[in-house]
């Protein structure tokens, strides 16, 4: 599977309230094979973990901005 995401704004994603993990900003996950996905013109800021976190996957930036994550 392929997808393009282009010209979007994530703020200030946060936690599970219950346990205090996970918060990315993006998370990209390939299952039952290839999967690539192209982010494109993408402010990413304060991130509660990471701005973009990808398990298995082809992952493409392009004039992305990705501030203020903790990792």
């Amino acid at each position: 599977s392929d997808i393009t995401v282009e010209g979007v704004v994530v703020r200030r994603t946060s936690p599970n309230e219950s346990d205090g993990l996970f918060g990315d900003g993006v998370v990209v996950v390939g299952r039952r094979g290839a999967a690539s996905t192209t982010l494109s013109s993408l402010l990413i800021e304060d991130s509660a973990r990471a701005g973009v976190a990808n398990f298995g996957a082809a992952v493409s930036l392009s004039a992305t901005n990705i501030r203020g994550s903790t990792v």
